[in-house]
């Protein structure tokens, strides 16, 4: 055996692990939406006010300027 006979084996474990645990991962979310939660509420506090446009830069190495 080489060592990618065991990185091919670990990482096999590592995939077996996480299909095991994902239900698990599943309905501690449904059940505890943290982050939901802090997304919901940092969206509503703060006002839809569109984001000033950003200048134009010139292109790096060319004479092509952004101005019209």
């Amino acid at each position: 055996m080489n060592v990618f006979t065991f990185i091919a084996v670990y990482a096999g474990l590592a995939v077996l692990l996480l299909a095991a645990l994902s239900p698990v991962i599943v309905e501690l979310d449904a059940r505890f939406p943290v982050g939901r939660r802090l997304r919901a509420t940092a969206a509503s506090a703060s006002p839809a006010v569109p984001a000033a446009p950003r200048p134009a830069k010139a292109l790096k190495g060319t004479r092509i300027t952004a101005h019209a």
